[in-house]
């Protein structure tokens, strides 16, 4: 019984490293492809006291030669409750990568974008009313501030856990354990 025991656990130890094996020897070449993804990150901004949720639609496409083509729309979305007053703000930005390159290390996707336009496009709110138009009217003043900031949150390294790479798309676990997929276009 203690051998069938020993050889059991020695079995599911060989094939935890064989999967193992196999999401650190990810072939490049199923990853290259153009995909869209969408994503949304909440996020508190300490200094406004209020939760911010930023939605990202874009495309990405991943090139042979390890350059990156990412584009989209990005959404902040900023609920304000103050006094009575409550609303929902949107904030819509314009992005697109510049200098971006990507690379599989060790079963993991990393993204390098060096620089990243950003554009800002309009400001809304979910309830029209003489606040909001306010309001409204010192968000669209902001936009080039705006703008530098967005930048700046997106320039840098990303690291993703592959999951997955098939016919369907990239399956990934961001740092923050958050499940994620790029849909093969």
């Amino acid at each position: 019984m203690k051998t069938t025991a020993i050889k059991t656990l020695a079995l599911f130890m060989m094939l935890m490293l064989g999967m193992q094996a196999q999401a650190q020897n990810i072939d490049e070449k199923q990853m290259v492809g153009s995909y869209e993804f969408n994503k949304s990150k909440v996020q508190e901004a300490s200094d406004m006291g209020m939760t911010i949720t930023l939605v990202l639609n874009a495309t990405l496409t991943l090139n042979a030669d390890h350059s990156v083509a990412r584009e989209g729309v990005m959404e902040m979305q900023m609920p304000f409750n103050e006094e009575g007053f409550s609303n929902t703000f949107i904030l819509t930005f314009n992005f697109k990568s510049i200098g971006e390159t990507w690379a599989v290390e060790d079963g993991n996707l990393v993204n390098d974008v060096k620089d990243i336009d950003v554009k800002f496009v309009d400001a809304k709110a979910e309830k029209n009313d003489m606040i909001a138009a306010m309001m409204l009217g010192e968000l669209k003043k902001q936009g080039a501030v705006m703008e530098e900031g967005m930048k700046q949150s997106l320039v840098g390294k990303s690291i993703e856990k592959i999951v997955s790479v098939d016919e369907k798309g990239i399956a990934t676990v961001g740092n923050s354990g958050s499940d994620f997929f790029y849909t093969r276009k």
